[in-house]
């Protein structure tokens, strides 16, 4: 069992779930199919290629730094008419994960990491105008995906061991539709996983958290 790891972190970071048409909201932590689409992205894959092939892998994320809501307001013209009307984009700003991809195929990871470093195309952290501030693929591991985000360096200063960890499961709390089954801009598909919560601490506290409660610090631009 090997895991790759991956560092997400940027000023701005943006990782849709449900969004639609004008309020374009954000997951607390990145989801499978913005990390596929990255992987995607990074090989060269067009919109109607397969995908199967690119998500074989076991993820698990720990929330190194949450970061905190950003909400962005834009005035949009609609196409050929007069009349416009309000977005609202939201994003998570100063926020640090480690992502770990889990396969018993290390060659699989060698090739998704090769990628990652020499991507075909520009990588963004959810949104086009989320550039990553570090290099997003870290070091590959034997190591399985839990034993992986425990050991692996911290990216703050946090106590690696009372930091958020979530697992992809087959059940779980948390029921997510970010599953990529299709990019196709004609034809998105996205089917079910779940997550489950390994550790419900925060890096700061000793009292359980529900990494999902709205957090009190938002800011509006």
């Amino acid at each position: 069992m090997a895991t790759l790891l991956l560092r997400l972190a940027g000023p701005l970071q943006s990782w849709g779930n449900s969004s639609r048409f004008e309020y374009r909201d954000t997951e607390y932590f990145p989801t499978k199919s913005a990390i596929v689409g990255m992987i995607a992205a990074a090989m060269g894959r067009s919109r109607t290629e397969s995908i199967e092939d690119l998500k074989k892998f076991k993820l698990g994320i720990r929330v190194d730094q949450q970061g905190v809501k950003l909400y962005d307001y834009q005035t949009v013209k609609a196409p050929y008419t007069d009349k416009s009307f309000v977005t609202r984009r939201v994003y998570l700003s100063d926020a640090v994960f480690t992502v770990g991809l889990e396969s018993e195929n290390r060659a699989y990871l060698e090739w998704i990491r090769n990628a990652l470093n020499a991507p075909y195309y520009a990588l963004y952290l959810g949104r086009r105008s989320c550039i990553p501030s570090f290099p997003i693929a870290q070091n590959i591991v034997d190591d399985s995906l839990v034993d992986a985000l425990q050991k692996s360096k911290k990216n703050n200063e946090k106590n690696v061991e009372n930091m958020q960890v979530l697992i992809e499961s087959d059940s779980g709390e948390y029921r997510l539709q970010d599953d990529p089954i299709s990019f196709d801009s004609k034809y998105r598909q996205y089917g079910i996983r779940y997550m489950k919560s390994i550790y419900k601490k925060t890096p700061h506290e000793d009292d359980e958290y529900d990494f999902f409660e709205e957090i009190d610090s938002e800011v509006k631009i």
